[in-house]
C-alpha cells in the first residue's frame, strides 16, 4: 500500500467512527428536543436536524474539494495538502453518514408522505415529489463519488473517478436544491443558503478558470513543438 492509499485509508476508517459518534449525536439532540416539547415530533425533528447537519458537512467537503484540486494547492502553505485531503475525505463521509439518517427519517415520518419508496427511488413520493427527487438523486451521486474515489486505483475506475468527482457539484446543486425547497425553516436559514451558495459559486469558477498543470504542459507542447521544428531545420 502506498503512501496516498494508506492516507484515505486512515481518513475513511476514522471518519466512519467520527461519523457514527456525530450521528448518534444528532439522535440524541433530537430525542431530547422532542421529549422537551412533550409532543410526538421526534421523527420529523430527526430528519430536520440531519438534512440540515448532512447539508453543511455536504457545503464543506465542497468547499474542500475545490481547494483540494486547485492546480497551485500543492504550493500553499497556510494548511498542508495531506490535511485539506483528509478534512475533505472525512466531511464527504459525514455528510453520506448523516444523509441515510436523515433517509431513514423521512422514509419513517408521519407528517409527510414520502415513505421507503419515495425516499429510494426518484419520483416516487407523494409530498413535494420534484424537490424529494433532487435529494434522492443528490444521494445516490455522492455513493457513486464516493465508491469510485475509494476505488481510483482500480482497473475499472481509474479514468471515471475524476471525471465524476468533476460533475460532483452538481450533486451538492441537488441537495441544496432539495434543502431550500423542502425545508420548513428555509425563510429562517434563508441568508444561510444564499451566503453558502454564493461562496460555493464563486469558489468554483476561480477554481475552473484556473489552467490545469495537464492543461499547461499541452499548450506548452502545442506552442514550442512547430517552433522547435522550425529551428531544426
Amino acid at each position: 500500500m502506498n503512501t496516498d492509499q494508506a492516507v484515505s485509508t486512515r481518513a475513511v476508517v476514522s471518519s466512519l467512527l467520527l461519523g457514527l459518534v456525530f450521528a448518534t449525536s444528532v439522535i440524541l439532540v433530537a430525542l431530547s428536543v422532542a421529549q422537551a416539547s412533550q409532543a410526538d415530533t421526534f421523527v420529523w425533528i430527526l430528519g430536520r436536524s440531519s438534512g440540515i447537519t448532512a447539508l453543511i458537512m455536504l457545503w464543506a467537503a465542497s468547499v474542500l474539494g475545490l481547494l483540494v484540486s486547485h492546480p497551485n494547492s500543492h504550493g500553499w502553505t497556510w494548511m498542508q495538502f495531506v490535511t485539506r485531503l483528509r478534512l475533505h475525505i472525512g466531511f464527504s463521509v459525514f455528510a453520506i453518514l448523516i444523509t441515510i439518517v436523515h433517509l431513514v427519517s423521512l422514509a419513517l415520518d408521519q407528517f409527510v408522505d414520502v415513505g421507503w419508496a419515495g425516499a429510494l427511488i426518484p419520483m416516487a413520493s407523494n409530498w413535494e415529489r420534484i424537490p424529494v427527487t433532487f435529494g434522492v438523486l443528490s444521494f445516490y451521486g455522492m455513493l457513486l463519488v464516493a465508491v469510485t474515489a475509494s476505488l481510483a486505483n482500480s482497473a475499472i475506475f481509474r479514468r471515471s473517478w475524476l471525471w465524476l468527482h468533476r460533475i460532483s457539484l452538481l450533486f451538492f446543486v441537488m441537495a441544496f436544491g432539495h434543502g431550500m425547497l423542502t425545508g420548513s425553516d428555509t425563510d429562517a436559514l434563508f441568508f444561510g443558503y444564499v451566503i453558502a451558495g454564493v461562496f460555493v459559486f464563486i469558489l468554483a469558477i476561480w477554481r475552473y478558470r484556473k489552467p490545469s498543470i495537464r492543461r499547461k504542459r499541452k499548450e506548452y507542447v502545442r506552442d514550442t513543438k512547430p517552433r522547435i521544428i522550425e529551428e531544426s531545420r
